[in-house]
């Protein structure tokens, strides 16, 4: 005798079997033989999501562009370099560059020393590159001074390369 599909919804709840609201009883049905299929067979549900979901996770990281151990990799290999402050409300004071930069996949926060050959993770490199202030310059018009100034945006510090990046 087939069972209702609210009987089969019932079952379903009891077994912690998850389903769409608008499932036909025939696939629900499959759903929950399947499930006693696993369990006689010695295996739970609970595992066998786990195995899948790791499956899944193992086939984005190697058919990925790029894994998750690659993009760490080339964000903390390292290259000699010095930074300068471009900022002159600033660059009578400044000794150091707080620099700092965290995403789901790493971390890292140095003070990094103005002036200097220092070696820096690109991660940081690249992050002191993008950095922006504010700096304050003559209007021209037709070629003469007006008096008034402009405000416009420039990196706030200039990288210098000491070295040569490794290739591969």
């Amino acid at each position: 005798m087939e069972k209702t599909i609210d009987e089969l919804r019932t079952e379903a709840d009891q077994l912690g079997i998850k389903y769409s609201q608008n499932i036909g009883a025939a696939k629900l049905s499959a759903k929950i033989e399947e499930f006693y299929k696993n369990q006689s067979a010695g295996g739970s549900v609970d595992k066998l999501v786990e195995k899948a979901e790791e499956a899944d996770v193992k086939s984005t990281k190697k058919d990925g562009p790029k894994g998750l151990q690659e993009i760490r990799k080339e964000a903390m290999a390292t290259r000699v370099v010095t930074l300068t402050l471009n900022d002159k409300k600033e660059n009578d004071k400044a000794t150091v560059a707080p620099l700092s930069v965290e995403n789901a996949y790493f971390g890292v926060s140095k003070l990094v020393p103005l002036d200097m050959p220092v070696e820096l993770e690109n991660c940081l490199i690249e992050l002191a590159q993008s950095l922006k202030c504010t700096a304050f310059t003559d209007e021209i018009v037709n070629g003469k001074r007006t008096g008034n100034h402009k405000i416009s945006l420039v990196r706030k510090y200039v990288v210098s390369f000491e070295d040569t990046p490794v290739v591969g």
